[in-house]
């Protein structure tokens, strides 16, 4: 199960950095399209974050990623003659930003000059803007921008700090896949948010099928294996007609169990063999049943610590 942290949804500066940034940084970079030998691309704007001093960011063939202003769905460049390590830039504390283009085997010029390993752009030349040529093919410009930000991708994950821009640019590429994923942070950080965007995007072959959700810590010890797949008439106290269960109203769809680190230990072999072989067997009945879930799973808890205690 792959795992990626949901980030806050806030897009206020820290109390003790406001006075320090205003007037040098404190506004988002943003990174236009100005050229590509794609010119539908042209246009296309990435929103790459305040970048701090603890802040970097790669800019290559496959991130991050680039959108119309306020319509359609964040690609990246996708040029095959850019490199795939891609340049990296660092905020600085004087506002400005590191280049770092060790990585980077393509030529890359920034303004008039060329860059071999490194440069720094000072936080006036972002406020001014400065253009960007990576391998003589794409011409970017990059600039501090005064809107906040005209880019959600519709995927309701609102802010611009560095970790939010990641985890959006990281959203494409986990919607189309198909392995389970687990989405950690603390309380409030928007782990549901982050599932339901990864349900909806585009690339998701799945969007058109409901989310189905389900809290583990909500439901009850005895009732959680009929919860989650399903149970025959009559197969336990109380039970009159047949009981479906998540994973079987979730089939050809994707399923998100919040707070999976509550789930109950009767229940976790069950669950460990629906995510292996795709298979559930609903209480009161021996022969197993095939579903085509999608899962995925949240949780604010350490499971390692959880599995060693």
């Amino acid at each position: 199960m792959n795992a990626f942290n949901s980030g806050s949804s806030s897009t206020e500066t820290e109390p003790e950095t406001l006075e320090a940034t205003r007037g040098q940084g404190a506004h988002p970079l943003a990174v236009t399209v100005v050229f590509h030998p794609d010119l539908e691309r042209v246009g296309d704007r990435s929103f790459l974050g305040l970048l701090r001093p603890q802040d970097s960011i790669r800019l290559g063939r496959k991130e991050p990623g680039f959108a119309p202003p306020r319509r359609g769905r964040l690609r990246p460049l996708e040029d095959r003659r850019l490199s795939r390590r891609g340049i990296e830039l660092r905020g600085r504390s004087d506002g400005g930003l590191d280049i770092d283009a060790t990585d980077w085997s393509n030529s890359l010029q920034v303004g008039h000059q060329a860059v071999d390993e490194s440069l720094v752009l000072s936080a006036a030349s972002l406020e001014k803007g400065v253009s960007l040529m990576l391998s003589r093919r794409v011409v970017l410009w990059l600039q501090r921008s005064q809107v906040e930000t005209d880019l959600t991708d519709g995927l309701g994950l609102v802010g611009e700090s560095a970790g939010l821009v990641r985890l959006r640019n990281e959203i494409p590429a986990v919607a189309k896949a198909s392995f389970p994923v687990l989405i950690r942070g603390e309380t409030g950080t928007g782990k549901e948010l982050v599932a339901q965007a990864i349900a909806r995007h585009a690339e998701n072959p799945r969007r058109g099928v409901p989310l189905v959700v389900r809290n583990m810590a909500t439901i009850p010890r005895d009732l959680a294996a009929a919860e989650l797949f399903g149970a025959a008439a009559g197969a336990y106290s109380g039970q009159k007609g047949e009981r479906r269960g998540a994973f079987r109203e979730a089939d050809g769809g994707t399923l998100f169990l919040d707070e999976i680190g509550d789930t109950v230990p009767e229940v976790q072999p069950m669950l460990l063999r629906a995510l292996e072989s795709g298979e559930v067997v609903p209480l009161g009945q021996e022969r197993a049943e095939r579903v085509d879930v999608r899962v995925l799973a949240a949780t604010d808890l350490e499971l390692e610590d959880a599995v060693v205690s």
